[in-house]
């Protein structure tokens, strides 16, 4: 039978929202273009391997992680699709990253020279993408560098290039002054490798907000990491139209109690009842993913309806005033709450969580932890033992 959860809290991924993202996206860019699908933080907290499973079944023609052990918990579970490792890989991993055909990211000149001299010592090329800073100030050559890249290039056999990128600081706001500065400065850098003598296969500079609204940037292939989940890239960066969240999040009501006027709930007695309150308690909390700042200004949905929280946050439950609800509907331990998705006619999106606690949406959905549960949607029709499913 399917599992049963362990605790009254878990999360739900709907993979048909999530395959319905990526065939979108790929419709949206043409056929021309690749489709690198970002899966760096446990998929932003889906679930990495069930889904790399889904999007490479929906037209994903690549994979990126933010490290070398993403990679290899990729290779693990059976998946051999091209994975590009977009962060910083310690010299102890760059025989693994070469055996696993793991690309990396190349953005150093004496990073260069060892990642050659491991691909040297394992008789095969390193596979790797040149990395272009161009106004982000994290990693990467400058524009400026590319003569001597390239010419340091031409001397290090044992790199095969796959690609070059840059990534923008600013392409999830309505104006375009920066997205065009950092563009200028990845095809001056292209244009001096080109003159140079040095081929690069894939070009990719778009990340979601700019495959949303930049079409001039897609070049050879986009990388498209936070509106496969179905989130905005920003306020200011609306959606594709037809994508759908992929994340829920869930509880139980498993205590109810009425608290006479004037009683405190939760730590610190941040929160004093005005009235007699019908106070539900939710098996979850900030050691789940709920953030602590959701503190008397967050709510979740009972019998599709609003209801505070009230008090702090804790670590593994929160407290909610269902006063109003109860006036109107039956709450019963039990009762299902939604944190994050829909419930009868409303809606809690990450976006609103991150506005209530805030920050970007994110982080509220890379936040919640493994401790959650989660559900793969639609449930199998056929239900079968299968490691996946301990």
């Amino acid at each position: 039978m399917w599992k049963v959860h362990n605790r009254a809290a878990w999360m739900e991924v709907d993979l048909d929202a999530l395959r319905n993202n990526c065939q979108i996206i790929r419709q949206h860019i043409g056929s021309e273009r690749k489709l690198i699908a970002v899966v760096k933080a446990d998929a932003y907290g889906h679930g990495v391997v069930q889904v790399v499973r889904a999007l490479v079944d929906s037209g994903a023609d690549m994979l990126a992680v933010a490290s070398c052990n993403e990679l290899l918990e990729l290779r693990r579970a059976g998946i051999d699709a091209p994975v590009l490792v977009l962060g910083h890989v310690p010299p102890s991993a760059y025989h693994s990253m070469i055996e696993q055909g793991g690309q990396f990211t190349l953005y150093d000149q004496e990073q260069a020279r060892c990642i050659d001299a491991a691909a040297a010592l394992c008789g095969r090329k390193a596979l790797v993408h040149i990395k272009v800073d161009t106004g982000m100030g994290r990693l990467g050559f400058l524009p400026q560098q590319a003569k001597e890249v390239a010419e340091l290039l031409h001397s290090l056999p044992h790199l095969q290039i796959a690609g070059a990128f840059s990534h923008f600081a600013l392409a999830d706001v309505a104006h375009d002054d920066y997205v065009r500065y950092q563009q200028q400065g990845f095809e001056s850098f292209l244009q001096v490798c080109q003159q140079a003598g040095l081929s690069i296969p894939l070009r990719h500079m778009a990340n979601s907000a700019a495959i949303c609204q930049w079409p001039q940037v897609w070049y050879d292939a986009v990388r498209a990491g936070i509106i496969l989940y179905g989130c905005e890239p920003s306020r200011e960066t609306p959606l594709l139209p037809g994508l759908r969240p992929t994340m829920s999040i869930h509880s139980s009501v498993v205590r109810l109690q009425w608290l006479p006027a004037g009683s405190f709930v939760s730590y610190g007695c941040t929160w004093q009842a005005s009235r007699q309150t019908l106070v539900a308690t939710l098996p979850i909390g900030y050691a789940d993913g709920v953030p602590r700042l959701l503190s008397n200004r967050g709510q979740v949905l009972l019998c599709g309806m609003r209801a505070p929280i009230i008090g702090r946050v804790c670590m593994d439950q929160l407290m909610i005033d269902v006063t109003d609800i109860a006036a109107v509907h039956e709450v019963v331990v039990g009762s299902e709450a939604v944190l994050i998705g829909r419930q009868g006619s409303d809606q809690i999106t990450a976006e609103e969580v991150a506005d209530w606690a805030g920050t970007v949406n994110y982080e509220i959905v890379c936040g919640f932890r493994m401790r959650l549960e989660r559900e793969y949607l639609p449930k199998p029709a056929t239900l079968y033992y299968h490691p996946l499913h301990k």
